[in-house]
């Protein structure tokens, strides 16, 4: 069996504040970046998923705004708890026109972290 190493997720970018530190807003939007990324296929399973420690799966329920082979935006969901989260692409995408018989499963290596405590005030003296 030959590895696949073609398909990765290579970064993360919130589009609320523009940072690629793995910090994520919920109810914002992630840009994805890398290769053969795009979310394809009927398969039990495909799709966008934020995967907390304890191996429970989020999905991204909302219309990916943007699914292509290398570029994909999709909504943090919104109820998304504090916590580190792995991210996961199931996809059945291929550079074919024929899609891949089993999904593929593709994680960022870095965790993303949603925390929604107020950091980023000011401190009053």
């Amino acid at each position: 069996m030959v590895k696949e190493t073609s398909a990765y997720i290579g970064l993360v970018t919130d589009t609320l504040t523009n940072l690629t530190d793995g910090s994520i807003t919920p109810g914002d939007d992630v840009l994805i970046n890398g290769e053969r990324i795009r979310v394809a296929g009927e398969a039990e399973g495909v799709g966008v998923f934020f995967v907390n420690a304890e191996g429970v799966a989020t999905p991204v329920t909302r219309r990916l705004t943007q699914n292509d082979p290398k570029t994909v935006i999709a909504r943090v969901p919104a109820d998304l708890a504090d916590g580190n989260y792995t991210l996961r692409i199931v996809t059945q995408f291929s550079n074919s026109a024929v899609l891949l018989k089993e999904p593929r499963t593709i994680e960022y290596p870095i965790l993303l972290t949603v925390s929604k405590g107020g950091g980023d005030r000011p401190e009053i003296e």
